[in-house]
């Protein structure tokens, strides 16, 4: 056995433990702290629609005692990482050095016991939902089997047949996961929320921007610029939600491979690498929702919210493989055009990276008195070509959507959303109080950089495996914040992918140990709890292939026919009355959906009807109405009626003529009267 190795590890457990507990109590504490100091300026809830009041739930002091701790548990980390050998005494004693593993791994087991979020993952036959606990122990005795099986088995490099093997069967499950139900045309849109509300709202800015609108000039953007970096594509291929959807499914094909090929460096044993492979499917994409029998594609955050931060992973293992500047200025490139594209997740690329770099800076210049200069010298240097890549790159986007408006962009509008979610709490929900697999994931990250920094400190080669340990938790920690804003298991499921690439290559590299007997027996208790999460996630995945291969075949075999007969119609309605109009107010349900295939530009500058929060923007669009400012509009009337949007019918038929009603009486075609 390696003691060195060995002891590292220890020292690691040791931190974490009593990083732990003093996060406990500074949770605690800085709960009591922030309520004596409570927030001066009360949200003013007047400022929403009146339907939506009641989903303003501010959490100013759950938000800042998360990004108190999130800051500074790191800066605690590094110093007790620096002194680790302070810990020797502790987990020199031989009851210690088995008690540690034990008591982690239950520690991150535990929270799944009976929750919510394992609920929804086993999602199936009132049988296993009521059976948490046994499908648990389960999984937890078949890893046991596995884990002492391998035990005694050197490792070994896998085959180039067991390898295309593993690619195999990760790339046919995500190929049907994708067209099992993510690619899609208009006959598959409905009248149920996941169209309505969720894919509009995704939608709408990007058939303005292919009409010809610019982003922050003519409308607010909810989910970042992305159409204004897309839309080229699709005025060259041709628009339609068909298309769209196939360029998403590329971008899923892409993000996906990216994160596997960095999995299949990294992770050798090819079951484990197989079992996070199909994990990582499970956890994305809304695969979990979509088992459940929700079909929301949830466009905004699969794959807009995703892309970027998958690629960057990619993008920052090429950078460990050989640390230059030109792959550096990569990883910043990458960063600058995800906060372009989605400032939500975007901006968490372009901290991350740095806060990597800031990190290896310490601890190089904590460990050696020798050539601290040259080390300084060199990161902040990277660091320095990080933030002017950044701020060129977004600035250059940002100018030429000035020169497409010729007119000064409305920067406020870019970070409108983001104020009202959440720094004013619309739609948020708190995080669990009782126990939950929220801590697991966070847990999980600050085990993986406490990990990082102690290796970092006592050895002195560096280790690819440990960087994009530490990178991803970063990562992942930035990516939890949508989570922590809007507490709901789903988005649980939606935020933890970097939390599964992490167990997995843990996993691996301490079952490594084990066999290589440079680690004890008792270090088997980690990967013993990841591969059992890990072996649930994939056989739910794998019992779920089947369905999906029969939903692959009826996708494609029910294409032309149509779910919901109103919507073609009211499609076909807008095409035979728009003629060659370039603008035309829909005020309908399927909003953005109609303006993307119908090619039609909006002449109401604001938000589109899925984005509407805001009293004055809902009074507005009533106001231009019912004051004739619109040549024609197509009204959606009875269930395709726009939400939340009252009009005086009477004014409305005092200045606009009723041209034409469809078939299925869910649309009319009005147009202004003439003046005077």
């Amino acid at each position: 056995m390696e003691k060195n190795y060995h002891q590292i590890i220890l020292r690691t457990q040791a931190i974490f433990i009593l990083t732990l507990s003093i996060a406990v109590l500074a949770v605690f504490a800085l709960v009591h702290l922030l309520n004596l100091f409570p927030q001066n300026t009360p949200v003013n809830i007047d400022l929403f629609m009146s339907d939506f009041r009641p989903a303003v739930i501010p959490e100013p002091v759950e938000r800042n005692t998360f990004l108190i701790l999130v800051t500074l548990l790191p800066i605690v980390a590094l110093f007790l990482a620096k002194y680790q050998e302070y810990f020797d005494k502790v987990i020199n004693q031989h009851l210690f050095s088995y008690v540690i593993p034990l008591l982690i791994a239950f520690l991150l087991f535990y929270p799944l016991l009976d929750s919510d979020f394992l609920q929804l993952i086993i999602f199936n036959k009132k049988f296993f939902m009521q059976k948490q606990s046994t499908i648990l122990l389960v999984s937890l005795g078949l890893s046991v089997l596995w884990c002492l099986r391998i035990r005694n088995q050197p490792p070994v490099e896998s085959s180039s047949r067991v390898k295309i093997a593993t690619w195999i069967i990760f790339s046919v499950a995500m190929l049907i996961q994708l067209f099992s139900w993510r690619v899609t045309n208009i006959n598959s849109v409905t009248n149920s929320g996941e169209w309505v509300v969720h894919a509009d709202a995704a939608l709408y800015g990007l058939s303005q921007v292919l009409a010809g609108k610019t982003l922050l000039a003519d409308l607010p953007t909810q989910y970042g610029l992305y159409p204004e970096l897309i839309a080229p594509i699709f005025k060259f291929v041709g628009a339609g939600l068909l298309n769209v959807t196939l360029f998403f499914a590329v971008l899923q094909i892409i993000s996906l491979m990216g994160l596997f090929y960095v999995l299949s460096k990294l992770v050798k044993n090819p079951t484990l690498l197989t079992l996070g492979g199909l994990s990582l499917l499970l956890v994305t994409f809304d695969s979990i929702i979509h088992f459940t029998g929700w079909h929301d594609r949830y466009f905004q955050y699969w794959p807009i919210r995703f892309f970027w931060p998958a690629l960057s992973v990619l993008a920052f293992y090429y950078f460990c493989r050989n640390k230059t500047y030109l792959r550096a200025a990569l990883v910043s490139l990458v960063s600058a055009i995800g906060i372009f594209w989605n400032t939500d997740t975007g901006l968490f690329i372009f901290l991350a990276f740095p806060a990597f770099l800031i990190a290896q800076l310490c601890v190089l210049c904590l460990k050696s008195n020798a050539n601290r200069t040259g080390y300084v010298k060199q990161y902040l240097g990277t660091i320095g070509l990080h933030v002017i890549i950044a701020i060129a790159v977004i600035g250059f986007l940002l100018g030429m959507m000035w020169y497409k408006a010729q007119q000064p962009l409305n920067l406020e509008w870019q970070f409108a959303y983001q104020k009202l979610f959440y720094t004013m709490g619309f739609a948020m929900l708190p995080l669990p109080r009782q126990i939950h697999p929220w801590m697991s994931v966070l847990a999980i990250y600050l085990l993986g950089i406490i990990l990082t920094l102690t290796l970092w400190f006592k050895r002195a080669e560096e280790s690819i495996r440990a960087e994009i340990i530490l990178y991803l938790c970063l990562l992942g920690v930035g990516i939890f914040v949508y989570y922590e804003g809007r507490s709901h298991v789903n988005n649980l499921v939606n935020v933890c992918w970097p939390a599964i690439l992490v167990i997995t290559i843990t996993a691996d590299s301490v079952l490594k140990g084990v066999q290589e007997r440079r680690l004890p027996f008792a270090q088997i208790a980690l990967p013993v709890v990841a591969v059992s999460f890990l072996l649930i996630c994939s056989v739910k995945f794998a019992a779920q292939i089947p369905r999906m291969t029969r939903d692959l075949f009826h996708q494609y075999s029910s294409r032309n026919t149509s779910n919901c007969v109103s919507i073609p119609d009211e499609l076909a309605f807008i095409k035979k009355h728009a003629h060659s109009k370039r603008e035309c107010l829909i005020l309908a349900q399927r909003q953005g959906i109609y303006h993307l295939e119908t090619g039609l530009g909006s002449p109401l500058k604001g938000p589109g009807l899925a984005e509407i929060i805001l009293e004055s923007d809902r009074n507005n669009l009533i106001s231009l109405v019912e004051e004739g400012k619109f040549d024609c509009i197509f009204l959606g009337i009875g269930f395709s009626s726009p939400m939340y949007i009252p009009f005086d019918i009477k004014k409305v038929d005092k200045l606009y003529d009723t041209v034409a009603e469809n078939s299925w009486h869910t649309m009319r075609y009005l147009t202004r009267k003439p003046q005077g």
